[in-house]
């Protein structure tokens, strides 16, 4: 530039015209810098001048560069943190315009002159050993600043030099960014970091093991339970919408002890002690999957969880159908496994039960009962009955010895009862030791029983109760 500038940080003259120039919003008003006359404008390709300061933690805040820029079209500026430590300190890129409006200024950056370069915003947080190139489009402003906005803490000092030039600003030297944090896409690869928390008998009632989720495919929950014992203790997996609306519980997929292929996993699962699962959720669409706890843990067990996002696709089981073949829910009775028989042997003098599990229901196809007296004189009347889950009776019937009379098993005896929905008669002599009676082919859902229900039965008597059932997915 031929001329000294003219600094002024209310009035100026511009072309012989008296302009007012805005101050920044700060506790140190900005000076504006105008060429003089209209005289000196750049050469293009010609550079004017370099401004460079060396600041510390002595430097406060409103420090500033200002570089003149009228009529060129770029400034650079390099920065080289070069010694010592920052633990705060923040520069702020501003520029001023002929009718003294000043503005946050944008630009190109490149780190250790290696990286390609990719965009900056107005503000650079000073760190330690660092070196950086900026390039600042300056085309229309009058002069370009580089402030202070917060103080130097700690021992480090920064070199900060600043020139103007006639050649255009450079842009991204890639198509997009070559920062990946700048894409706004995610790296089909790319998961989220891992996330991992425990929990115990003293973890409360609903409480969230949550994964951000946005922008993701899949959820990948670890359930990893020690050798503790567990009475008690389930879980399900919860998705909330973005916006904090529309949550709802989720199904998903599990693999159980990391060697089971995929298949369906239910809303609900109980713990259970050494049974390491992953589940896998379909996220797409929210925000946050979370396993929530909705019933806590009563025993010793403790376990370990550990949950990440991912861009790949959820997977679906790993067979046709699936591969849990109570899952299946097609030609039941020909299903391995679909046919169960269960045993009770209560305690002498007590009535034998037998309870459906949850996730299963039964069709009850017959079974036998070996009734075995002690020597107590009593005459022993043997039933059988069906109960809903809340102990209503469903069903009862009895063996009788003829069609009016009932049978009465006297002491130090044994019996088999057998039963089944085709035997439709009775027997007539009490001396036999086989007795069969009709019982309805009942479906029996969870929590259901079969129960003996023998009348005048003492403390001596043994009750042995096999079934024979069909066991199909609830």
């Amino acid at each position: 530039m031929g001329s000294t500038p003219v600094v002024s940080e209310n009035l100026a003259s511009v072309g012989g015209a008296n302009i007012t120039l805005g101050a920044k919003t700060s506790a140190n008003s900005l000076p504006v810098v105008l060429a003089s006359d209209e005289a000196n404008l750049p050469v293009v390709g010609a550079s004017s001048g370099s401004q460079s300061a060396t600041w510390t933690s002595a430097n406060g805040a409103g420090t500033q560069i200002v570089v003149p820029c009228a009529g060129y079209a770029t400034v650079t500026v390099n920065i080289l943190s070069n010694g010592g430590t920052f633990n705060a300190g923040q520069l702020e890129f501003l520029a001023v315009n002929v009718n003294g409006t000043f503005s946050d200024i944008t630009g190109m950056r490149q780190k250790l002159l290696t990286t390609q370069l990719y965009d900056a915003s107005n503000l650079h947080t000073l760190a330690t050993n660092e070196r950086w190139n900026y390039a600042f489009n300056v085309s229309g402003f009058i002069n370009f600043y580089i402030y202070i906005l917060t103080p130097i803490s700690g021992t480090g000092s920064v070199t900060v030099t600043a020139t103007p030039v006639a050649v255009s600003s450079p842009g991204p030297t890639t198509v997009g960014q070559s920062d990946a944090t700048k894409l706004n896409v995610t790296n089909i690869a790319a998961t989220t970091t891992n996330s991992s928390t425990t929990w115990s008998s003293a973890t409360p009632n609903f409480t969230f093991f949550t994964i951000n989720c946005l922008g993701y495919n899949t959820v990948i929950f670890d359930v990893i339970p020690d050798a503790g014992s567990v009475s008690a203790g389930q879980f399900g997996v919860y998705g909330q919408m973005p916006g904090g609306v529309n949550g709802t519980t989720l199904n998903y997929m599990r693999q159980l002890n990391n060697f089971d292929q995929l298949y369906d996993s239910p809303r609900l699962t109980n713990f259970v002690g050494l049974v390491t699962a992953r589940y896998i959720v379909n996220c797409a669409g929210y925000q946050t999957v979370s396993l929530f706890l909705t019933q806590p843990i009563t025993g010793t067990l403790t376990v370990s969880l550990r949950g990440a996002a991912s861009m790949a696709v959820t997977p679906g089981p790993t067979t046709v159908g699936q591969s849990d073949s109570s899952k299946h829910r097609v030609g039941a009775h020909g299903n391995t496994g679909s046919f169960k028989t269960y045993r009770a042997t209560p305690a002498a003098g007590s009535q034998a039960v037998l309870t459906v599990p949850n996730g299963v229901k039964w069709l009850v196809k017959g079974g036998s009962c070996n009734f075995t007296t002690d020597a107590n004189v009593a005459n022993r009347n043997f039933f059988l009955a069906a109960k809903d889950a809340s102990g209503n009776q469903l069903c009862q019937v009895m063996a009788l010895s003829s069609t009016i009379a009932p049978l009465n098993q006297t002491a130090s005896t044994a019996s088999n009862y057998n039963f089944s929905p085709i035997f439709n008669f009775y027997m007539n002599a009490a001396v036999v030791t086989n007795y069969c009676l009709p019982f309805p082919e009942l479906s029996l859902g969870p929590g259901m029983q079969i129960v003996t229900n023998t009348q005048n039965t003492q403390v001596g008597d043994v009750m042995i109760m096999t079934m024979n059932i069909i066991e199909l997915p609830d």
